[in-house]
C-alpha cells in the first residue's frame, strides 16, 4: 500500500521515458519481430560472393551477409560500453564502501530530491518512505549493470534498464538539472541517455562479449527471448 501519493505528472513522466528508451534501443518495430523470429538470420541471406569477401562486406576474414555488413560490430561501440560499465562499477564501490554511508543515509538523501523532483516531491517522498526497499534494489541494479556491460552479456536489456534508471534520476534531479534563469549544464543524465540509446542502436554486445560467444552456440535459437536480452551477433562472429 501506497504511504506518500505519487503525482500524477511524475507516473506519466516515467511512462513516457520507459517507451523513448525501447523504441531508441530497438532496431523500430519490424526489425525487433524479424529478429525475434529469424535471430541472426534476420540480417538477410548471404551473399552469393561471400566466399570472397569484396571490401566493405567481410568482418576479419570472416564473410558476412550483405546486409549484415551496413551494421558490423564496431570496436569503439564496445569500448564505450565497457567504459560504461566501468562507471557503475565505481558507483557500486561508493555503495559498499562503509565511509560512504549509503544505507545509513539513503532516506535523508532520497527525500532532498522532493522539490527538484519533476511533478512535486511525492516520488522522492515515497522512495525515502521504503527506503529499506529501493537502497538494496538500487544497489542489486547498480550491480547488475556494472557487470552485464563489462562483460557483455544480457547487454540489450542492461542498456533499457540503464536508460529506465537514468530517466528516473533526470526526473528526481530535473529542477536542479533545468534551471531558468542561470542554467549552464543539464548534468550527466542526458548524457546516459544518449550514450544507451546509441549502444543500443548501434548493437553493443556483439563483440568482446559474452552475448556473442552465446549466440555463437546457437542461444538464439534456443531461448525465444534471447533478441530482447542481447543482439544477434553477425554470423562468424564469435566474441
Amino acid at each position: 500500500m501506497l504511504t506518500v501519493p505519487i503525482a500524477a505528472t511524475e507516473i506519466a513522466g516515467v511512462g513516457l521515458l520507459a517507451a523513448l528508451a525501447f523504441v531508441l534501443l530497438g532496431y523500430g518495430g519490424e526489425t525487433w519481430v524479424r529478429r525475434w523470429r529469424l535471430g541472426p538470420e534476420a540480417d538477410g541471406p548471404t551473399s552469393p560472393a561471400a566466399s570472397t569477401p569484396a571490401p566493405g562486406h567481410a568482418f576479419g576474414n570472416v564473410a558476412l551477409p550483405v546486409a549484415a555488413s551496413r551494421r558490423l560490430p564496431s570496436p569503439v561501440l564496445e569500448m564505450l560500453r565497457i567504459g560504461l560499465g566501468f562507471v557503475w562499477l565505481a558507483n557500486l564501490l561508493f555503495i559498499v564502501l562503509p565511509s560512504s554511508g549509503y544505507w545509513s543515509s539513503f532516506a535523508t538523501v532520497a527525500r532532498s530530491y522532493g522539490p527538484s523532483t519533476l511533478g512535486g516531491a511525492g516520488l522522492a517522498n515515497f522512495v525515502a518512505a521504503h527506503a529499506s526497499f529501493f537502497s538494496v534494489l538500487l544497489a542489486l541494479v547498480t550491480a547488475y549493470l556494472a557487470v552485464a556491460l563489462i562483460l557483455g552479456v544480457t547487454t540489450r536489456f542492461a542498456l533499457a534498464l540503464g536508460a529506465v534508471t537514468s530517466s528516473l534520476l533526470l526526473l528526481t534531479q530535473f529542477g536542479s538539472t533545468f534551471v531558468f534563469p542561470g542554467g549552464t549544464d543539464v548534468g550527466p543524465q542526458p548524457l546516459y541517455l544518449l550514450l544507451y540509446a546509441a549502444l543500443g542502436y548501434g548493437g553493443a554486445g556483439r563483440i568482446w562479449a559474452v552475448d556473442a560467444w552465446l549466440w555463437a552456440r546457437g542461444w538464439g535459437r534456443r531461448v525465444p527471448l534471447a533478441p530482447w536480452f542481447a543482439a544477434p551477433a553477425p554470423p562468424g562472429v564469435t566474441a
